[in-house]
């Protein structure tokens, strides 16, 4: 049996007759030739969308400070109310100390004092500095700047949020309960 193997034939891009696009589309067609390839508009409109279309700087770092300034207003609010909640009377600043409580510390638990004596990471100060931090981001300039710190900010301070969101819920939940 014989096989015969023809040489590789060069690719080409094939082209089609023009049909007759939509007004939207005909600002982006090439109109110097009678054939073109089907996606040849897809792809020039995409590039030219890409450099038309951008960020309005002032609309997404206002949103994006507000974003933050709200998140970090919540945070605070919610500090202050597992404060409130403490069975035990909490001090300024316990409920930070609260969040950040290893599993298993049975002491700093139920020892209001040997949780004051525990260095943690994370104070109220670190708070007050995201707090900064997010309204300085409001004469940021250069959006790859404010992208970045934005998302340095959230990564510092995410963990507690979520920690804090869950003991409000906790404390909730058992007052709904009683």
């Amino acid at each position: 049996m014989e096989i015969h193997v023809q040489p590789a034939q060069r690719a080409t891009r094939q082209t089609f007759p023009v049909t007759a696009l939509g007004p939207e589309l005909t600002r982006f067609q090439d109109t110097s030739s009678d054939l073109r390839d089907p996606f040849e508009v897809s792809h020039r409109a995409a590039k030219q969308l890409r450099e038309e279309v951008g960020l309005d700087l002032t609309a997404v770092r206002t949103a994006l400070v507000d974003h933050l300034l709200g998140r970090l207003d919540d945070l605070e609010s919610g500090l202050a109310y597992v404060e409130e909640n403490s069975a035990n009377g909490a001090a300024p600043g316990d409920a930070i100390r609260i969040m950040q409580i290893e599993d298993g510390d049975i002491e700093a638990i139920f020892n209001s004092n040997v949780l004051r004596s525990r260095k943690y990471p994370l104070t109220m100060k670190d708070v007050e500095s995201w707090i900064e931090r997010a309204t300085a981001m409001a004469d940021m300039d250069d959006k790859h700047a404010l992208f970045a710190e934005l998302a340095a900010l959230e990564d510092a301070f995410e963990d507690l949020e979520l920690k804090v969101r869950e003991a409000v819920w906790r404390i909730d939940e058992a007052a709904n309960m009683r």
